[in-house]
């Protein structure tokens, strides 16, 4: 099983970098057929006896990002990613946030939110600026510009308590609650935060 996901895993990235490859070439055709055959893999991979969390991860991602945008599929990505946090007992943010995205394809933004809060208050997922990105984009979404300055003062906190932190690591944080203080009009506010990034 372990030598097939390798395979499975190999076969994955070759075909992403090679969709990339022709995508920026200019080569509809060529990009279209490395999707389709990754479309027809994880089609496999769901039906695996023996799965394995890093392929259904990535494929998952693959589906809800896919381009040409016509062969994604959020619902297979769904259960994909569903299958990836339970084998890791909802310990890896990335598959978190992989079913986060699916949830909000299929319109279930209160879902998504959950789960990227969830992602984030992992430990691996303290320090990770795509997720910390990925909840402010949701929270704009969501249209409730409190929350998204409550968040990220949460996570300001949470940064710089950690030992050794310090407040370069801290300085995306500071520059993304710039952006909704301004929104509110909060300007005064919002300066400090900008300069400090």
């Amino acid at each position: 099983a372990a030598e097939a996901a390798i395979r499975a895993a190999e076969a994955i990235r070759s075909l992403r970098n090679q969709n990339s490859f022709w995508l920026r070439r200019g080569d509809a055709t060529r990009a279209r057929r490395c999707a389709q055959e990754l479309v027809a893999i994880a089609h496999e991979v769901w039906n695996q006896p023996h799965p394995d969390s890093v392929v259904d991860n990535d494929l998952a991602w693959f589906l809800l990002t896919a381009r040409p945008p016509d062969l994604r599929d959020p619902e297979l990505a769904y259960r994909l990613a569903e299958r990836a946090v339970a084998a890791t007992r909802r310990a890896w943010p990335d598959a978190l946030d992989t079913l986060s995205l699916a949830e909000e394809r299929l319109g279930r933004l209160d879902s998504a939110l959950a789960l990227e809060s969830e992602a984030i208050a992992l430990p691996d997922g303290l320090f990770s600026y795509g997720l910390e990105d990925r909840m402010v984009e949701l929270l704009g979404r969501h249209g409730d510009p409190e929350k998204t300055e409550e968040f990220l003062r949460r996570q300001l906190a949470r940064r710089l308590a950690v030992e050794g932190a310090d407040e370069v690591r801290s300085a995306r944080t500071r520059q993304l609650l710039g952006a909704p203080l301004r929104g509110v009009g909060r300007l005064a506010e919002a300066a400090p935060e900008q300069r400090a990034a």
